[in-house]
């Protein structure tokens, strides 16, 4: 049976989603320098889910094998054309929508950035993505995943719900590839999210970095 969408879901969706891929973009652009951006729209399925009782989750694996984690439900897929000094990326991404908008996405390029160079690149990529979505940053932590350099980032936004909204996101340098993850959680609904969040974004798995 397909779910009916109110007015209500539908301007939580359309703002939740606004608010978590342009703080992506301006990760991804503020760390290695993009100049453009052309994507692809998805067809957008609002679907119940099991994010208060966090039983019978989607495992996800990617299509390389490089990576699992685990969505409240089935994820759609969208993929990103960018330009940049190196060439054309593409960015591929994986999102489900129900109460809150879960996502993760992943990009390579042509070389790794490690180091010193990581670690500024990084903290750019904060700074922009917190006036992205005119948001204010709550707390940030360094972060680590199988000796790959990471950062735990954590915005108040205005958009993204009636309220604002509640954006986390966990961002990871593996050799070439950049992994971001992000849960926009209306703020109407913070309490009762937290730990579907917490959920997916711990899930989160390498499986083989071999080719990155």
């Amino acid at each position: 049976m397909k779910q009916r969408m109110t007015k209500r879901s539908a301007y939580l969706l359309g703002s939740t989603m606004k608010a978590t891929r342009t703080f992506h973009l301006i990760v991804v652009t503020l760390v290695f320098g993009l100049t453009g951006c052309h994507t692809q729209s998805p067809q957008i399925l609002v679907t119940p889910s099991n994010e208060t009782t966090l039983n019978q989750w989607y495992k996800f694996s990617s299509p390389d094998g490089s990576f699992e984690i685990y969505f409240p439900g089935q994820p759609f897929e969208q993929q990103y054309s960018m330009d940049s000094p190196a060439g054309k990326l593409d960015v591929r991404s994986y999102k489900f929508i129900g109460s809150a908008s879960y996502f993760i996405s992943y990009t390579d390029y042509p070389s790794a950035i490690d180091g010193t160079d990581a670690k500024s690149n990084l903290d750019r990529a904060r700074d922009g993505g917190v006036r992205a979505v005119d948001g204010h940053l709550i707390r940030e932590s360094p972060d680590s995943l199988k000796g790959h350099l990471g950062r735990v980032i954590v915005v108040d936004s205005p958009n993204g719900g009636p309220k604002g909204s509640i954006i986390t996101d966990k961002v990871y340098l593996v050799g070439r590839r950049l992994y971001s993850m992000q849960v926009a959680i209306p703020k109407d609904r913070n309490q009762s999210l937290d730990a579907a969040a917490q959920k997916f974004l711990d899930s989160f798995k390498l499986v083989d970095a071999s080719g990155q």
